[in-house]
């Protein structure tokens, strides 16, 4: 009865997409029987899947997920998409559940590549383990950008409860602004934990699916690698949304401010008095007032919101210069007329770059980008 017993539970163990499990349990039902065993291999509907041992583990669903391995899919999914997804499930087995997705959605692919891109900003393909600090401190800058435009902007925010979430990343929109910098981390530790723990020095594209789908196979990753491959080839990376108009309660602050340093009414300040009074620094904001001060050294209302536009904002509906809640900034492309960040890439270049992407998604997983 024992012996009954070992190949059923080694059948629910095994995936049966793996040919090599199912072969071996049918040696152990009946080793002779080379027919069958040929007939399994031979099967199609068992497509024969490459191993691929440098990518993360995929927990199969007949396993318990590791409560170190469900801690990282749980802060990478707030991190990615701003919700870990179970939040509107009633009962602990659905919630659970969850932890065992084995594929996302399409419309899911744009937030995992926008969280790869702050992962990876430089585009090598894989990142050290010992680097996860880095990104972490990425993440800080965004916190404290987040907090100075949060308050700068709290009238705007009270008025428009909505403007936050449309305008910050889901992990920020979605977490209150004390826990900010607990998030950012709770997040590095657990994801170098969860790394560390199967002795990995780097990590790819592929094993941050892993993490967020714990049980998605081979033929999933491939889905979502060519879904991704089809967001890049269209995708700009560095087009971001057009800043809203500055509204016109903080205008009228700005002119408030002008008016103090204009004493004789010509609509004229110096921009020497400006640095003196310690408005803008002078190594700062040098390229601005060089282009904007006439003969004199002055400049008048448009150019001096202009310097002071706070963050998030660009000052009139016909400026070309702006920037991101985060303080990016950005520029109207005068070709394509789209708004891109200031450090962008000319878009032939940027294009080139997601092409090589695509190579590596074609289960050539450890491939870097750029190596034949």
């Amino acid at each position: 009865k024992k012996r009954a017993s070992r190949p059923a539970a080694r059948a629910r163990v095994h995936s049966f997409r793996d040919p090599k499990a199912i072969a071996r349990v049918a040696s152990f039902l009946d080793p002779q029987n080379k027919e069958l065993m040929r007939t399994l291999r031979s099967s199609d509907s068992f497509e024969e899947v490459p191993d691929r041992p440098d990518l993360l583990d995929q927990v199969q669903r007949s396993q318990k997920i590791s409560p170190l391995r469900r801690d990282a899919c749980q802060l990478i999914r707030m991190f990615v998409f701003g919700a870990v997804g179970n939040e509107n499930l009633k009962t602990k087995r659905e919630r659970e559940n969850v932890f065992l997705e084995s594929c996302g959605a399409k419309d899911d692919m744009l937030k995992l590549i926008r969280a790869w891109d702050k992962i990876d900003p430089e585009d090598f393909g894989r990142v050290e383990v010992a680097e996860v600090q880095r990104f972490a401190d990425r993440l800080m800058i965004d916190v404290a950008a987040a907090q100075a435009w949060q308050e700068s902007n709290d009238l705007c925010v009270q008025l428009d409860p909505q403007s936050i979430v449309s305008r910050m990343p889901p992990w920020i929109a979605s977490t209150p602004p004390e826990e900010w910098p607990r998030f950012v981390q709770r997040l590095s530790e657990r994801l170098t934990a969860a790394l560390s723990a199967v002795r990995k020095s780097s990590f790819c594209f592929e094993d941050l699916m892993r993490l967020i789908w714990p049980c998605s196979s081979v033929e999933d990753l491939k889905q979502m690698c060519g879904w991704c491959e089809e967001i890049n080839n269209t995708r700009d990376k560095y087009q971001v949304s057009p800043p809203p108009v500055l509204p016109q309660h903080a205008k009228d602050a700005l002119k408030a401010v002008f008016d103090h340093f204009d004493k004789d009414g010509g609509g004229k300040i110096s921009t020497n008095e400006l640095v003196m009074s310690g408005l803008v620094d002078k190594d700062g904001a040098q390229d601005f007032i060089r282009k904007a001060t006439d003969a004199n050294g002055e400049i008048g209302l448009k150019d001096f919101c202009e310097m002071l536009c706070p963050h998030g904002y660009r000052a009139t509906e016909q400026s070309v210069v702006g920037s991101t809640a985060l303080g990016r900034v950005a520029r109207l492309d005068k070709n394509t007329r789209t708004w891109r960040l200031k450090e962008a890439k000319p878009l032939a270049a940027v294009r080139y770059r997601y092409s090589s992407f695509g190579r590596a998604s074609k289960l050539n997983l450890g491939i870097v980008p750029g190596q034949k």
